[in-house]
Order: structure tokens, then sequence, then C-alpha cells
């Protein structure tokens, strides 16, 4: 009466989708040795004197000048599953994974730090507007840059099933020598429950493949020198989710520089903007969540061929709220898109 299965799942994939803005804007030292045709419009930080392709004026972080199957991604999986079927006609099932998904190539997904993949292009030591696309680090450190956790996929999810007959009626432990309309009302009774639970979604506050120039007046946002801003799990709350200090104000050339008061960002100069900033690609998880559902259903047979099945369906049974994830300040201000209230519904079958 009992099954166990464990099992392991290895998945290697290749040749994904990747975008790479071959346009984007060089950092502003480059300009003098690059080729622009006004060094001095290019470093003022006028975009366009700042791009190879100086006729895409409008070319920024979230185009894809040159699309390509560069990216790649790696799955280590392990699932346990326990199943138990009772004489008294009680089954249960269980299942848990434990999944560690990294990719190049993200999907989208509501809330901070997911969505499309631009592998950094010109924003790397060396770039050359002349050369755009030999000049800089390798493509396929550019491509590793971006490799992390999938913002779609939690580690952990458990689930629970379980299927109850109630004993009552003919031939059960109770009523059982019930027969006729006696045995129609009693008998019949089923309760399905069916439990949810999986760990928060991968995300990252303040982080993009290319610091952008609207976050701290133009300036990178940079992680301050051990700090990650991760909370303990005890001090993690719909108000505070992880350690929301921006910056250092006295920072004037990066995370290291200026008297460290324990702030977990630190604000670059308009140079260091210029550059992909240091915080890493979905390395922090937000709220999990986890939801009872239930079914009570009654099967009355009518006839030769014929029964009425009356359902009584309830979703989110404990009326719990999962939250979404949190916003750059660390506050969580909505509950998770497709989350509903506790909802009942009744329904009836006539099924010949």
């Amino acid at each position: 009466h009992v099954g166990f299965q464990l099992s392991y799942i290895g998945n290697h994939a290749y040749n994904q989708f990747t975008f790479d803005p071959i346009n984007y804007t060089v950092p502003r030292d480059s300009c003098a040795t690059s080729g622009t045709t006004d060094i001095a419009q290019c470093t003022a930080g006028k975009a366009i004197f700042r791009r190879p392709y100086q006729v895409f004026g409008t070319s920024g972080g979230g185009n894809g000048e040159l699309y390509g199957y560069h990216g790649y991604s790696n799955t280590n999986e392990l699932q346990a599953q326990v199943q138990h079927t009772f004489g008294s006609g009680l089954l249960l099932q269980t299942y848990f994974t434990w999944a560690r998904t990294l990719t190049t190539s993200e999907q989208p997904l509501l809330g901070i730090g997911s969505g499309q993949t631009l592998i950094p292009a010109a924003l790397t030591p060396g770039f050359n507007l002349t050369e755009p696309l030999t000049s800089g680090a390798s493509l396929a450190q550019r491509v590793r840059a971006v490799y992390a956790p999938d913002p779609t996929l939690p580690t952990k999810t458990f689930s629970l099933n379980a299927h109850y007959e109630l004993p009552f009626g003919q031939g059960k432990k109770y009523l059982g020598n019930a027969h006729g309309f006696t045995n129609a009302l009693v008998s019949g009774f089923n309760i399905s429950p069916f439990f949810l639970w999986h760990s928060g979604f991968y995300f990252s506050p303040y982080y993009t493949q290319f610091s952008s120039s609207t976050v701290g007046g133009g300036r990178a946002i940079n992680l301050s020198p051990g700090k990650t801003g991760i909370l303990p799990e005890g001090q993690r709350t719909r108000k505070r989710w992880f350690d929301a200090s921006r910056w250092d104000p006295t920072a004037t050339s990066g995370p290291s520089s200026g008297p460290y008061a324990g702030q977990t960002y630190t604000l670059g100069t308009g140079l260091e903007g210029d550059f992909r900033n240091n915080i890493p690609s979905n390395y922090m998880t937000g709220p999990g969540f986890n939801e009872l559902d239930a079914t009570v259903y009654k099967l009355t047979p009518l006839g030769k061929g014929t029964m009425l099945d009356i359902e009584a369906q309830g979703f989110n049974v404990y009326n719990h709220q999962n939250l979404a994830l949190p916003n750059n300040k660390g506050i969580i201000t909505r509950p998770l898109g497709g989350s509903l209230p506790r909802l009942i519904q009744l329904q009836a079958k006539f099924i010949f």
C-alpha cells in the first residue's frame, strides 16, 4: 500500500536566444581613442556620439540590434514522491522537488529583476567604437556575466493530494445496511484536497546589465564591500523584505570610496555609470507561495447508466494572501498576480 519514487533529472540547453545591443552607449573614457566624430559631444555624454552606429539615434538598452543563439542553461532537479493507500478509502500522495536552474536567457515574470536578457555588449573595458563586434570582452565572457538563476522557477516545491470516500452507505462502515432512498441520501460523499507550496522566486533590486541613466541621477548603483542586502528569513517583512539603504552619499568614485557606515549600496560617479554595476542577477528570493484547494462532491446513482454529481469547490480555503516581489525600496505593495481570496463555487452535473 506504500509507493516511493526518487528521481534525478539533469538538463542542459544550448543555442538559446540572446539580445546583443551592439549600439548601446559606450564609456565616456573611450571617446578619445574610438574615432568618434565629435569627441567633445561624446565626452559630454550625448548618446548619439557614444554609439558605433550613430544613425540609430534611439537605440538603447531595450533594443537588441544583434540577435544570436549563444545562450545556455543548466538544470539539476531532485524529485521525491510518496503515495499511501489506506484500507479505509483514503489515498495520500506527496511530491517534493528541489531544482536549481541557471540560465543566460530569462523569461518575463511579473516583478523586478526579470524580463528579456541583454548580454553586456559595448559596456566592457577595452571596447572601441570603431570595432564594436571584436573589441572589449569576448562573447563568452559577456554571456557568462548574465548567467544566473531563472526567475520563473522556484528552488523548492511541495504538493499534497488526497482523496477520501466517506464511509457511509451500503457496504461501508457506517449505515452499511442502508437501502433505497436512505442509501442514496448518505452514500457517495467524497473529498479531494490539494495543497501547494513553493519557495520564492528569484530577483535582484537595482540590477541591470547596463547601469541605468535614470538610477541615482545617471550614476551606477553598486553593492558595498562585503554586503548583499539579504536579510535573515526571520527579519523579512512586507514593509522591509531586504536592506534597502541605497547608497553611501559620500561616495565619490565607486563602492569602496568614502566612509562606510553599513549601507548596502553605494552610488558611483557618472563615469562609472557607463559600466555594468556589480549587483548580480537574481541573487535574492521573494516571498513563497502556499494555497489549499479542495472539492467536496456527492455521486448519486439515479438509474441505469445515469448519475447526479453535486460538487462544492473551494479555492484558497484558508484565505491566505500570497505576496508579489518587493519594489526597489524593499516594500511589497501588492499581492501576487492571479492570487485570489477565498472562492467557493457550486455545480451540479447530470451524467448519462
